[in-house]
């Protein structure tokens, strides 16, 4: 009777060791399939989401550093150009080059005013013209002076030398100054070939007349 409970125990401890056993086993295999399951997933979720991540966040990146830099490009250019764009300085007006002295000036003023003092700028612009028309010309002296002093061409300036009559005020010796400078600064009245101014026609033709005045033609 005692060994047959004893036995009796004995299947109920084993019986016990065998369900702690398998339990353990159970636990064991739970935790050895949900853990690395849970690892495996932890660990794919996140070296596959970094990645995306990353790619998400470097993109837009890049295409703004991109825009960024072509838009300092386009700014740097656009101040380069206008940096480089030729100045252009203002442009300072200079007086004409005088090919005449003051002594010219003179004796053109004093043989205007002798010859035509008191009579129209018309004229006196004709006398001076006919001057320097006689200069130009190889018939005749090639200097003012020297036209004005030949011999028996301007009354007695041949004589005497050239100078302004004792009777000219300021304002006529003024106005005469003015009608020899337009003369000699380019201004012309009448053609080349006019060399004659008297009281009387002279040469091929009468180019103009006036009372007391003809300006003839040469040749």
């Amino acid at each position: 009777m005692i060994r047959k409970a004893y036995l009796v125990a004995v299947l109920i401890v084993l019986s016990a060791i065998v369900t702690i056993v398998v339990w353990g086993a159970s636990g064991v295999e739970a935790n050895g399939t949900n853990i690395p399951e849970t690892t495996v997933v932890a660990t794919t979720k996140d070296t596959n989401e970094k990645p995306l991540e990353l790619k998400e966040t470097t993109e837009p990146e890049t295409e703004l550093t991109t825009e960024a830099l072509t838009e300092t490009t386009d700014v740097a250019d656009e101040s380069t150009a206008e940096t480089t764009e030729p100045v252009t300085e203002p442009v300072i007006p200079t007086e004409p080059k005088k090919n005449y002295t003051d002594d010219d000036l003179f004796y053109l003023a004093a043989a205007v005013c002798r010859e035509a003092g008191g009579e129209s700028e018309e004229i006196q612009l004709l006398v001076a013209n006919v001057v320097i028309n006689r200069v130009n010309s190889s018939i005749y002296p090639d200097t003012i002076y020297g036209v004005l002093t030949d011999y028996r061409q301007y009354g007695m300036m041949w004589k005497y030398g050239v100078s302004f009559p004792s009777w000219a005020d300021q304002d006529t010796i003024d106005h005469c100054y003015d009608v020899a400078r337009r003369i000699l600064e380019g201004e012309r009245v009448c053609p080349d070939n006019v060399l004659f101014q008297a009281e009387f026609e002279q040469g091929s033709g009468i180019y103009k007349q006036f009372d007391g005045f003809y300006f003839c033609y040469y040749g």
